[in-house]
């Protein structure tokens, strides 16, 4: 049997090398690259690709072009029994994939990338009459900073612009998962949600997330007592998706860093998104404001959320791995956005500086209640499932009997 893993970053690929690693103990392996085609990033993915694959037996390819006739002769050459993919419908790369591997009679499963909000439509819906026009505005500006930074073949861009105006206006900026043969949850939210918006309950199976098979926490362990004041800041790309502007973004890492400066013995670490962000934007801040920080993109963020005592963010899916790691977590929202931590997440919820100092301050005096113990444990089950380290298992497990399934029918 052989699996095609099909990824357009490092992230995706780290999420599903665990998964690869126990499903090449019998079966034939692969990944296929569709991300950035710039000649620049090329020496730098495959770098970072060799690392993670390490000695294990598996390969690496990278698509040379995202055109059918490309993705068909891979297809033909691999022969695979199933294609895995971490991203929806986001580039015109995945949909056809998906046409074609059912063309050939090819299962489809879906890991995705990160939890689902259930409100996900009000970021669309929130911008009135002149959504579609403000959208294509939102994706001009996009395109224009991957144009300027680099890090997308310009063919590749228009290609994917195109793809994302025609997918907006269709389904109102929704990503589609009904074309899936499976599809591998994090929690049983996000599988209600899916069924709700007209997805199959036999396609949709709760696995946890492999991302969360790092952490394994301490249920003995006496959160009530006072925390660290380790901090670890998790970004989101609210300028990038068009929903932040630039001095917005620098308001909120001033806010940050001005109180983390104020109540930590520590340097305030900031994770940014390894993908969808540049860390020269917050070069740029730290050095205007002489700004006392430690910068991380392209490193293990298991690592750094289980060196920190305490993390920040505002509705970015690292904050769940934060939760599922034992951490308290702070949801700082000084704009409001769309976010899953809400009063019920067990997350500690601060609108403005001055609510996310008192945040801060409370967990290093208090330490975290029993009640919000209990509710941000119940927030990780439902959003992320068992945290037992079996995630990786049980996507092998459903890998396994879709192909079964698929081979019956």
């Amino acid at each position: 049997m052989k699996a095609l893993f099909l990824t357009d970053n490092i992230p995706a690929m780290d999420m599903l090398a665990l998964v690869a690693s126990h499903l090449s103990h019998s079966w034939d392996v692969s990944f296929i690259h569709y991300g950035g085609l710039a000649k620049q990033d090329t020496a730098a993915i495959d770098d970072s690709y060799r690392k993670l694959l390490g000695g294990r037996p598996m390969r690496y390819i990278s698509l040379k072009k995202h055109s059918k006739k490309e993705i068909n002769r891979v297809l033909s050459l691999e022969r695979p029994d199933i294609l895995v993919l971490t991203r929806e419908e986001t580039t015109p790369v995945e949909p056809l994939f998906l046409e074609l591997g059912k063309e050939k009679g090819i299962p489809t499963l879906l890991v995705p990338h990160g939890m689902r909000v259930p409100n996900m439509e009000r970021v669309w819906e929130a911008e009135g009459k002149f959504a579609r026009l403000k959208s294509l505005t939102k994706l001009a500006k996009q395109g224009y900073r991957k144009l300027v930074r680099n890090p997308i073949s310009a063919p590749q861009l228009l290609r994917t612009g195109i793809f994302r105006a025609m997918n907006d206006f269709k389904h109102g900026g929704l990503s589609r998962y009904d074309r899936f043969s499976k599809i591998a949850v994090y929690g049983p939210a996000m599988r209600e949600i899916l069924i709700g918006e007209g997805v199959s309950p036999d396609n949709v199976v709760v696995t946890g997330s492999p991302k969360m098979d790092r952490y394994l926490t301490d249920e003995g362990k006496d959160n009530s007592l006072p925390v660290g004041d380790k901090v670890l800041l998790l970004t989101n790309y609210f300028v990038e998706f068009g929903l932040w502007n630039t001095k917005q973004r620098e308001r909120f890492i001033l806010d940050v860093c001005s109180v983390v400066g104020a109540l930590s013995s520590h340097t305030l670490r900031i994770k940014i998104h390894p993908v969808s962000e540049d860390i020269r934007d917050y070069e740029n801040i730290v050095r205007k404001y002489d700004l006392h920080t430690e910068l991380y993109q392209h490193c293990s963020l298991s690592e750094l959320i289980s060196e920190c005592d305490i993390a920040i963010t505002t509705t970015s899916t690292t904050g769940l791995e934060a939760m599922a790691a034992g951490k308290p977590m702070i949801a700082y929202n000084p704009h409001h956005n769309v976010t899953a931590y809400g009063n019920t997440s067990g997350a500690f919820l601060a609108y403005n500086v001055t609510e996310l100092f008192f945040a801060l301050l409370g967990l290093l005096k208090d330490g975290v209640s029993k009640d919000q113990r209990e509710m941000a444990a119940e927030f990780v089950y439902q959003q992320a499932y068992i945290q037992d380290g079996k995630a990786a298992d049980r996507i092998v497990d459903l890998i396994i009997k879709t192909v079964e399934g698929s081979e019956n029918n």
